[in-house]
């Protein structure tokens, strides 16, 4: 376990390719989304904080925090500051509840860097990766700000840009990631049907 960290599973997206389902209450391979993702988180973090528009649909799971968005429908970085918010944690582990694959071992990577940088992220293919990282609590007052900035950027992609960052490699990540599963998340029929013929890895890839 990473001690004194929280992990935030951020589900707040609409799903409109996959017809407006609520993806964190799919059934994949006998399991819901949801709690697939809480038991692989659990062993690693000592709270789970999970952010959605409608907790009615998660009283079921248990030892969970329930945390709703402040506007909802705008987007990941306000589901972002509600979760950080509401952690009593100064390191918080953040995931979107649509990425089913999972791999101990690149958590723990990205947790090195976690005590000396209020954001820790992946750059893959030239681009961000703000849904699979660490957040420091201390990253609030600058994320309100983007958020109350009507001309500024919105965007989770942004927060990286706005505090004091640790962007780890593509190349970095391949060597426990190989085939970068850890950033395929679930948005089409297609993506469903491919995930139910490769179960979710929690072990190390064989590097």
């Amino acid at each position: 376990m990473i001690n004194k960290q929280s992990t935030i599973i951020l589900s707040g997206g609409l799903g409109s390719r996959l017809g407006y389902v609520e993806k964190g209450l799919l059934e994949i391979q006998g399991e819901q989304l949801i709690q697939r993702k809480i038991n692989q988180l659990k062993p690693q973090f000592e709270q789970v904080i999970l952010v959605t528009n409608k907790p009615d649909l998660y009283e079921h799971l248990a030892d969970v925090l329930l945390v709703q968005d402040e506007k909802k429908h705008q987007g990941p970085l306000f589901g972002l500051y509600a979760g950080l918010k509401a952690s009593p944690n100064t390191i918080n582990f953040v995931s979107a509840v649509d990425m089913p694959y999972f791999i101990p071992q690149l958590v723990d990577y990205f947790a090195k860097f976690s005590k000396d940088y209020q954001t820790v992220v992946a750059k893959i293919n030239n681009t961000i990766q703000p849904l699979f990282g660490f957040y420091a609590k201390s990253s609030l007052e600058k994320i309100a700000e983007m958020l109350e900035d009507s001309k500024g950027k919105k965007s989770v992609t942004a927060v990286s840009e706005n505090t004091k960052a640790k962007v780890i490699s593509e190349t970095e990540v391949r060597k426990i990631d190989p085939d970068l599963k850890s950033f395929i998340n679930i948005n089409t029929e297609e993506d469903l049907a491919t995930f139910s013929c490769h179960p979710c890895e929690s072990r190390d890839p064989g590097l």
